[in-house]
């Protein structure tokens, strides 16, 4: 090494503890070579690993919890039975075509008979069309022969249930007819003719009618009339006019059938306005509502049909309205079911924003006017039903839950009971503690806009693990139940507190958390609206607002701690060393305690595997730091601790060490003095080697 370079460095040495030079024939030095192996540094934030650990305004650590013990809210006061309506759509429900069937027989088709079988008179009258005859003797004894009756427009078949025929006899005739005997019956099938009447007189320009009930009949779309029997009555001048004729009109009407063949017209099978009355409860209470927005709610159809027609359905809710004023509609468009078959359909309309006046413009409460209609759609198609077809429609208003509701809410009784965890020690080893100046406060929000009490029967520390127990106490709990004010319109949201503050000056507080207690257990009865007159519709309230009981504790950790366990694990990175002189050196371990509590320290030094290769201390005590003004320190507690190594041992440390592992035990000195535990303490560890070195020219 070059002389000159060597000075330097001794210059720059000299001032080392450790360093000293050698100006004999060589030039030569000692010092002492340092080498950092790891440090660490531990706060109580490093063993409370949750949310509870706050620094409070003087800077010491406090716990603090939070737990809600009792709470109503919107969805609590006012719960909406779902609501349905069904409707059976089955044959005797349909009505078959209403049409009417005219036909005629004029009095050249009579005459045109009566000349046929020989007879003057019939002559007589086709040769004076449009000329008048001064007699035409009376003709008894005519009939009209077969009249083919086309019934198609009504039905193919139909096995009737119920329904009317109206049959009229119209006499356009200048001659009056006696004794007509009219006869219609099904062209194919078998059986007592359907009508069979006698009309014992038709005036000339008159029309006889006759209703007949056609319960219990079965009738084909092709049917045969036939004038049995008519007389001509004899009269003088008589104005001939062979077009001239009687007519036999049929009306079918009302017809119901348990089976039948048909194009079934277009119809209203059913129309329904109503009010329904919800009936709300708020457990014995009666619930009134006069208006709601909607947050969440739907309107659900449904339908089941083996009927082969097609059917539009509308369901509305007549007294709610969208932003746009329109209000709720839900159309189903019900298909043909297919052949034997059977379709099922369903739709959804969703309620969410639309706003329902259930005072109906203010007259009353709780009410919903719906509509619902359905029609039978003219298809053109040849549909076969019988009494097993049917068509099952359902509406329902379900899950209707509000955003903003007004009226009367009840009045009524809520009891809870239960127990809270206090996890106060929140990740803390500690043997045991007592408190100084815990507190807990009881905060009780109302945001709904209800008037209420609260009675706070009860509130239990318990320490599970010993079973001792003790009642919190404060002058505020035995004043009997708290009455909350409430927020008013228009301010929806608005929240109206009502605190009550346990102390250690007004309180048992202080000796009830010295029992170490991990459960909070809790009697409290809620009653809404007492000695409310039911016809006061003022309660409103939205989906967020509550009745809430809050419990919060806040323990700073200010008190008597005893054994108080510090944890930590620093990590090394294996390295190796080279060129180490000396056999020998020193691992120092430099403490420094900010924490006015004495302890103390074990420390190893651990493999990957977690063998111990070199124990730094073994139970070595701490020396605390010295509190100040304020119960504060100032100034850390030094401690080092010094281990004579080998430099085998060395090199094993640094070459196979993965941790270093570290148990600080601490606890309040002098023993029962009160300590607080500010922030910013600090258990600080540093681990370094020092090994004689030697230098010559």
């Amino acid at each position: 090494m070059n002389k000159s370079l060597l000075l330097l460095i001794c210059l720059a040495l000299v001032s080392l503890p450790g360093c000293r030079l050698n100006t004999l024939d060589e030039l030569s030095w000692q010092t002492n070579w340092m080498l950092p192996i790891a440090q660490s540094e531990s706060g109580l934030e490093n063993l409370i690993q949750d949310t509870s650990l706050t620094v409070n305004s003087q800077g010491v650590y406090s716990l603090v919890y939070r737990d809600t013990l009792a709470g109503i809210s919107l969805e609590d006061l006012i719960v909406f039975p779902d609501i349905e309506l069904s409707f059976a759509v089955r044959l005797d429900s349909i009505s078959l075509n209403p049409e009417s069937i005219a036909q005629q027989i004029t009095m050249g088709q009579l005459a045109t008979q009566l000349a046929n079988e020989g007879n003057i008179i019939g002559q007589l009258i086709i040769n004076n069309h449009n000329k008048t005859l001064p007699i035409v003797p009376g003709v008894p004894g005519l009939s009209s022969g077969v009249i083919p009756i086309d019934a198609s427009s009504f039905f193919e078949f139909a096995d009737l249930d119920s329904g009317f025929l109206d049959l009229s006899i119209r006499n356009e005739f200048p001659l009056s007819l006696d004794n007509v005997v009219l006869e219609i019956r099904n062209a194919t099938l078998p059986g007592p003719p359907i009508v069979r009447d006698t009309f014992p007189s038709i005036p000339s320009r008159q029309t006889r009618t006759q209703i007949y009930d056609l319960s219990g009949q079965q009738i084909e779309s092709q049917l045969i009339g036939e004038l049995i029997n008519l007389d001509l009555r004899d009269s003088t001048q008589v104005p001939i006019d062979t077009s001239e004729y009687i007519e036999v009109l049929l009306s079918a009407r009302d017809l119901k059938a348990r089976e039948a063949t048909a194009i079934f017209p277009a119809q209203t099978l059913v129309e329904v306005d109503r009010n329904t009355n919800y009936p709300l409860q708020n457990g014995t209470s009666p619930v009134r509502i006069r208006e709601m927005k909607v947050l969440s709610g739907s309107i659900q159809a449904e339908s089941i049909t083996t009927i082969g027609d097609s059917l539009q359905t509308q369901y509305r809710i007549n007294n709610a309205v969208s932003a746009n004023g329109l209000p709720p509609e839900l159309n189903l468009k019900v298909l043909p079911a297919p052949p034997n078959g059977v379709r099922t359909q369903s739709a959804t309309q969703q309620l969410e924003g639309f706003f329902l006046d259930m005072s109906l413009g203010g007259t009353t409460w709780n009410q919903l006017q719906d509509f619902f209609k359905a029609d039978l759609l003219y298809s053109g198609n040849l549909v076969t039903l019988d009494q097993q077809d049917s068509l099952v429609l359902t509406f329902r208003v379900q899950d209707l839950k509000p955003t903003f509701a007004t009226g009367y809410f009840g009045s009524e009784f809520y009891d809870f009971q239960g127990n809270v965890k206090i996890n106060w020690r929140s990740g803390l080893n500690l043997g045991r503690v007592s408190f100084a100046d815990p507190s807990v406060r009881l905060l009780i929000d109302n945001g709904l806009g209800i008037d209420a009490e609260m009675d706070i029967r009860s509130l239990i520390a318990r320490n599970s693990q010993t079973g001792q127990t003790a009642r919190l106490s404060t002058g505020a709990l035995l004043a009997g139940p708290l009455t909350l004010e409430r927020p008013q319109l228009p301010d929806t949201f608005g929240v109206s507190q009502t605190e009550l503050l346990f102390d250690r000056g007004e309180s048992n507080l202080v000796q009830v958390f010295n029992l170490e207690p991990d459960e909070l257990v809790y009697d409290i009865r809620l009653q809404t609206n007492p000695n409310r007159d039911p016809l006061d519709f003022n309660d409103f309230a939205t989906d967020r607002s509550q009745i809430r009981a809050i419990v919060e504790l806040d323990i700073p950790l200010d008190g008597i701690l005893e054994t108080l366990v510090f944890e930590d694990t620093v990590f090394l990175t294996p390295g190796r060393v080279e060129d180490i002189p000396t056999e020998e050196g020193i691992l120092r371990l430099a403490l420094a305690n900010d924490f006015p509590l004495e302890g103390k320290v074990d420390a190893r030094v651990v493999n990957a595997q977690g063998a111990t290769l070199l124990s730094l201390a073994e139970g070595t005590a701490i020396a605390a730091a010295t509190a100040q003004g304020g119960g504060r320190t100032a100034v850390p507690a030094q401690t080092t601790l010094e281990i004579r190594v080998t430099r085998a041992q060395l090199e094993q440390v640094i070459e196979e060490g993965t941790m270093i592992l570290y148990r600080f035990v601490l606890d309040s000195r002098p023993a029962n003095q009160e300590v607080k535990m500010y922030a910013d303490y600090r258990l600080r560890a540093h681990l370094s080697a020092e090994f004689p070195l030697e230098v010559n020219n």
